[in-house]
């Protein structure tokens, strides 16, 4: 598996940004017990650099605040907000939505009312109210479909897909985004219409999508094919793995439990000698030099494969969504002899799940 093939003509949506009427995923902003609060560009990504500064006072149970809604860095120009107790506000933030073009768009700060170990606590939510949205046509299926800005720096592009599902589909199309199935990262590969597809561009204006023959993995079907070359040299392959149970352990050197579980997995390595394990590393090519340090720690060099292509492996695409997995590591999956996907998921605590389900293979041949 090493090319993204492209078996027909693209697919283009025509984008507009709209107002959203539901609310979107949210930011918790960072207070100290005077209300001083702020959001670092770390809490968000490097790539954005967006920081909203907000200082809150308390009115009674109610609550004033001044937010850096031009994005120059100071309170002094703004003017005071009220913010009910646990309520929302309107505020629109000054945003660059083009290389030349700065917009003010709607957010809403909302407050909410916790209670941490016995004592009450306010918590003060930052959430955006804009998305791209566009109709998805595809041979004789229509959809609604939206985008989520989910760095909030007013752009939909590719980056917002490393904070999380930021592509909605309609497919039941009864007018809701509802269930894993309509939520996806623009990074996976996206199912729609009995095709699957690869988002090749993305804008604040458009969206395009090629259909591919890159297939998903999936519990209880065949595994996809694939093929993968070690660091000690060695190429192995789905073919080459047939009738032989192993476990596929996808990580990357900046995911902590990742990291953290990889003498677990040379445990599992070692406990269930009739098992193969491979580790492989989904980082992008910038960080490939730290997988190397982790691996020659670890000292499963010769187990491993760093690929360096991040997001856009095709073999982390096909794999990465399995179960609805979103790209989210870590990552273990579970093929048995007879070539079959049998498990894929986080492992559990100290991989309890993935033994259980590896003694649950074996025990059954």
């Amino acid at each position: 598996m090493g090319n993204l093939a492209i078996l027909e003509a693209q697919v283009t949506v025509a984008l507009r940004r709209d107002r959203s009427s539901i609310p979107l995923p949210g930011m918790t902003l960072l207070c100290d017990k005077n209300y001083n609060c702020g959001l670092a560009a770390t809490e968000l990504s490097k790539a954005s650099a967006f920081e909203f500064l907000i200082k809150i006072s308390r009115a009674g149970k109610d609550f004033y605040l001044l937010a850096d809604t031009n994005q120059n860095g100071t309170l002094a120009d703004e003017r005071r907000i009220f913010l009910p107790n646990s309520g929302t506000v309107a505020v629109n933030l000054r945003k660059r939505t083009s290389t030349s073009r700065y917009e003010f768009l709607p957010f809403e700060i909302a407050h909410e009312a916790l209670e941490q170990s016995g004592e009450p606590d306010d918590q003060f939510v930052l959430r955006p109210r804009y998305i791209a949205s566009g109709v998805l046509s595809y041979k004789t299926c229509t959809s609604s479909i939206s985008l989520l800005d989910m760095n909030y720096d007013g752009r939909f592009t590719f980056a917002d897909s490393e904070r999380g599902t930021n592509l909605q589909i309609d497919k039941n199309r009864d007018g809701k985004f509802w269930g894993k199935d309509e939520h996806v990262r623009t990074a996976e590969i996206v199912a729609f219409c009995g095709q699957n597809f690869l988002v090749t561009s993305l804008s604040n204006r458009s969206l395009v999508l090629m259909p591919t023959n890159l297939r998903l993995a999936k519990i209880n079907e065949q595994v996809p094919d694939f093929s993968m070359a070690l660091l000690n040299g060695h190429v192995i392959s789905a073919s080459s793995l047939k009738g032989k149970a192993y476990v596929l352990d996808f990580w990357a050197s900046w995911c902590v439990p990742c990291v953290k579980n990889l003498p677990q997995i040379e445990s599992v390595r070692k406990e269930y000698g009739s098992l193969s394990v491979f580790s492989v590393n989904v980082d992008n090519g910038s960080r490939r030099a730290m997988a190397q340090r982790i691996i020659d720690d670890a000292g499963i060099h010769e187990f491993t494969t760093v690929r360096g292509l991040g997001n856009d492996d095709p073999l982390w695409k096909a794999f990465g969504g399995a179960n609805s997995n979103r790209l989210a590591i870590p990552l273990y999956v579970l093929i048995g002899k007879d070539s079959v996907v049998r498990y894929a998921g986080d492992g559990g605590e100290k991989l309890a799940e993935l033994k259980r389900e590896i003694e649950k293979l074996l025990s059954a041949f």
